[in-house]
């Protein structure tokens, strides 16, 4: 199964983004062997494309270029919907465990699949 996942990756970004929410799962399944399972949770966040000054060390002519290029695909988002994620996973009740919080979606386990 596993080169069949690797097969359908085509970027670098992609395979980064799978082998972290592989290693999530995992995490939480062994965590859920153990009896400490029900003190720690494990939680994958995706804020999205955020618009920040992440990017204050490339030229402006080119932020500004991406950005709009962004703006244009709906792709960009303010800092407060990026944050949504982030808070909604934060404040997830303690038995939330092994979930995906995508920025547009909540919790999603499915979305893995989907991504792929």
């Amino acid at each position: 199964m596993l080169e069949y996942l690797l097969h359908r990756l085509h970027s670098p970004p992609k395979a980064m983004i799978m082998f972290l929410l592989l290693f999530s799962y995992e995490l939480h399944h062994q965590l859920g062997l153990m009896d400490i399972s029900r003190h720690v949770s494990v939680i994958t966040v995706d804020p999205g494309v955020v618009e920040s000054n992440i990017m204050r060390e490339v030229p402006p002519c080119l932020c500004s270029l991406a950005f709009k290029v962004l703006r244009r695909l709906c792709l960009l988002q303010s800092p407060e919907v990026g944050i949504s994620s982030i808070l909604d996973s934060a404040l997830a009740p303690p038995e939330t465990s092994g979930v995906y919080f995508f920025w547009w979606k909540g919790p999603d386990c499915q979305l893995f699949y989907a991504f792929l």
